[in-house]
């Protein structure tokens, strides 16, 4: 039986109370995510169907045998929560346990979707799911360590390929560093990768600077460096930590001429933060006539 095969109404109350809940507009940001919430409930919703077809139809519902991945794209999943650490004053990290010491075996840029029942429905995120405002956020804010948090993955259309480009130009604000430091773990960390990584990481001060410690430990690789860009920082206050770069004031087009490649056409731009700042990164690329590849988590 297809999935598109099922289209009845069902009434049973026990279906029913396990029904999906549909996406409001605005839990869409708009933003291309893949997928995006809308899949998701598409997905959701297919499933339900079938199950419920199923279940009323005296149909046999297609089982695969007993679970052996820890984390799958078609259901959620589980996990304790085990830790939290304050980053800056805005941004915490989370650590969940994964049963038997298992891995969740993420390939180069993937990422989670988060689920949690808010307000009498069911909402989803993509991680890093830290919008001050949000009603996501507000919930997070109140997790406590032992919570049982809802995950499902891992998605990504980012496809890294071992030397396919000469130079990678990371664009990333605030939060945005997490996929990139997939990317930049999976490089140096690889003998066989003669890829240079050049990472432009902007924050409005020092102190909400994220996972600085690790950036700089990797900078002793000889394919990687950084720079930091800090556009509310006073200069004559900063003290960073010895062998770190900094530029003082915004990502402009400028900048980012200066900071690309003689030769772009071997080189691949990953871009990642908010909505301005990921237009404002294409639109200067296009406006310096970029020849590389251009991707956006």
């Amino acid at each position: 039986m297809e999935d598109d095969e099922v289209d009845f109404e069902c009434d049973c109350e026990d279906c029913i109370s396990q029904k999906p809940t549909q996406p409001l507009a605005s839990d869409c940001c708009g933003s291309g995510c893949q997928p995006c919430v809308n899949d998701l409930y598409d997905a959701d919703i297919k499933a339900w169907k079938k199950a419920c077809f199923g279940r009323h139809h005296d149909t046999q519902v297609d089982h695969k045998g007993p679970e052996t991945k820890v984390i799958e794209t078609n259901s959620f999943k589980s996990f304790p929560l085990e830790d939290i650490k304050c980053e800056s004053s805005d941004t915490w990290c989370y650590k969940f346990s994964i049963p038997d010491r298992g891995s969740l075996n993420l390939d180069v840029g993937q990422h989670l979707v988060l689920r949690a029942q808010v307000e009498g429905r069911f909402i989803t995120r993509q991680y890093t799911p830290l919008y001050n405002d949000g009603i996501m956020s507000k919930y997070i804010r109140e997790w406590k360590v032992g919570d049982m948090v809802e995950w499902r993955g891992p998605y990504s259309s980012y496809q890294y390929q071992q030397n396919k480009y000469t130079h990678l130009v990371m664009l990333a604000a605030g939060t945005g560093i997490a996929p990139m430091l997939q990317v930049i773990r999976h490089i140096v960390h690889n003998e066989e990768e003669d890829t240079f990584v050049r990472l432009l990481y902007c924050c409005r001060t020092y102190k909400d600077l994220l996972l600085r410690a690790e950036i700089n430990q990797l900078t002793a690789f000889w394919n990687f460096t950084a720079l930091y860009i800090l556009s509310k920082e006073d200069e004559s206050n900063c003290h960073g930590a010895f062998g770190e770069d900094h530029y003082f004031g915004r990502l402009d087009e400028t900048l980012v001429a200066k900071e690309l490649p003689p030769n772009t056409s071997k080189c691949q731009a990953l871009i990642c933060g908010n909505k301005s700042f990921d237009k404002d990164m294409i639109k200067y690329l296009r406006k310096l006539d970029f020849q590389g590849d251009i991707f956006k988590f």
